[in-house]
């Protein structure tokens, strides 16, 4: 099942929202990277804000600069936190994450990893920094995300939009497509969240959860090289509507 998006927001985006709303009133717009009128546009692409982190307990925060939307990107992981008891890690194993820069022969990353029966939260939140109101809409209608692959059996998400005022959401459960250690992609189209396309023309923060997708004693492992905003086009996977 889903994480509740609510645990989400109230790990870390409920945490900024002094901060947010101030940036919404200051009304600075936030434009997307990318071209004018181009079909897509990088929120990040992990070409910055190269950062590691491993955990057998406990929670750690960490703020990173760079060219990713709002110029900063907020990572929090959680192993054994209140509402992910330390029961589910018994034998203390490592669950990491990395924004790994690319080489020779790979692309820039983030990649996750998680212990041997453990249960960890990954969250990564844009729009902590400088005044952001970032206009997707009408020109992009879904966020996608690009994984090089994913294993372990899956992967549990949520995404929290944010406006100012209120929350948009969706999650989503999914398995590679296409087979092990094979990219794919998956979308999440404005329509289909909690609040339909509303305030993705004024976004303050944008937030993305990882989690466990088998329950308790779960793992997963994956890697994404990109988060953009597309107008139309298919994935191999398309998040469906909230409601259903």
């Amino acid at each position: 099942m889903s994480r509740n998006t609510k645990t989400f927001a109230t790990a870390l985006i409920f945490g900024l929202a002094a901060a947010l709303l101030l940036s919404a009133m200051q009304g600075q717009e936030q434009v997307c990277p990318g071209q004018p009128g181009a079909t897509s546009c990088y929120i990040d692409d992990f070409s910055s804000g190269f950062y590691s982190e491993s955990l057998s307990q406990g929670t750690a925060y960490n703020t990173e600069t760079g060219t990713m939307v709002g110029d900063s990107r907020i990572t929090y992981l959680g192993v054994c936190e209140p509402t992910n008891p330390c029961k589910t890690d018994p034998y203390e194993q490592p669950n990491s994450y990395q924004i790994k820069q690319a080489t020779s022969t790979t692309t820039n990353i983030l990649i996750f990893n998680t212990g041997y029966k453990s249960d960890a939260v990954l969250e990564v939140v844009y729009g902590d920094g400088k005044p952001m109101s970032l206009d997707l809409s009408p020109q992009y209608d879904r966020i996608r995300l690009y994984f090089d692959s994913a294993d372990g059996g899956g992967v549990n998400m949520n995404i929290n939009v944010f406006d100012g005022t209120s929350y948009n959401s969706l999650g989503c459960n999914f398995t590679d497509p296409n087979g092990p250690q094979k990219p794919f992609a998956v979308d999440f189209p404005f329509a289909n969240f909690s609040n339909g396309n509303s305030g993705f023309g004024t976004v303050t923060a944008i937030g993305f959860e990882f989690d466990g997708a088998q329950g308790v004693y779960s793992g997963e492992d994956w890697g994404i090289t990109s988060i953009q905003a597309v107008n139309g086009g298919t994935a191999d996977v398309t998040c469906p509507n909230s409601a259903k």
